[in-house]
């Protein structure tokens, strides 16, 4: 319906579509200038900061190790027991705050 091509029908096929995409992926100044811009956001309150800090680094540990390579990123392996609870903690605070 979206006009999506190719349509992969096994998990095989989908694997290989996604290595042909990967090998075209590059990290130049435009990727390199959205990475800056959605990482080095500002928040508007400096309460904001680390809440702000603790979420983008989530992101880039979700990341695949490939793309995190690609943009000179790397995961918090130390960290990354208390930031999966901090992250966890964050997500069920939000859940309620909307909830309400």
């Amino acid at each position: 319906a979206l006009g999506a091509e190719p349509v992969p029908h096994s998990r095989a096929e989908a694997e290989a579509l996604l290595d042909r995409f990967r090998l075209m992926l590059v990290a130049d100044a435009r990727s390199a200038k959205v990475r800056d811009l959605i990482l080095r956001a500002v928040p508007k309150n400096a309460a904001a900061a680390p809440v702000q800090a603790l979420l983008m680094q989530a992101a880039i540990d979700l990341l695949p190790p490939d793309a995190r390579r690609l943009h000179g990123l790397r995961a918090s392996r130390l960290a990354r027991p208390g930031l999966t609870l901090a992250t966890a903690g964050l997500a069920k605070t939000l859940r309620w705050a909307l909830s309400a």
